[in-house]
C-alpha cells in the first residue's frame, strides 16, 4: 500500500477476491478443497439436473456429483425450528391449529 494503491482499492480487491469462487482466497475463507469456477459449478448443477430427470423413482434419489470442493453429506444442513422433543403427530395439530392444513 502506500504512495501505490490506497486502502480503499485494496478493501474493493478484497471483495472481488472474495465473491469470486474460483480465486484461492474465497476458497479458503470458505474451507473448500479447492477454488472451482462458475462454469464448472454450473456444468455440475446441470450434470445433477440431467441424473434426477433421468433417475428411476424406484431406486431412490440420485447423490449429486462429487466434483464439487465442499463436502455434500446432509451434517452441514441448518435445521429451522425446534420441535422441542414433540412428534411429527403433535407439530402437525399444532400448525393446523395455526390455520395451515397438513395432513396427519
Amino acid at each position: 500500500m502506500g504512495d501505490r494503491i490506497t486502502l480503499a482499492e485494496v478493501a474493493r480487491l478484497a471483495v472481488i477476491l472474495r465473491r469470486d469462487p474460483s480465486s484461492a482466497v474465497a476458497a479458503a475463507l470458505e474451507g473448500w478443497d479447492y477454488p472451482i469456477s462458475r462454469e464448472a459449478l454450473a456444468i455440475l448443477d446441470l450434470y445433477d439436473l440431467t441424473m434426477a430427470a433421468n433417475n428411476d423413482s424406484k431406486k431412490g434419489r440420485p447423490k449429486p456429483h462429487g466434483g464439487r470442493p465442499w463436502p455434500l453429506d446432509n451434517k452441514q444442513e441448518r435445521r429451522w425450528g425446534n420441535t422441542g422433543g414433540r412428534s411429527r403427530e403433535e407439530v402437525v395439530a399444532i400448525l393446523n391449529a395455526l390455520g395451515h392444513s397438513l395432513p396427519v
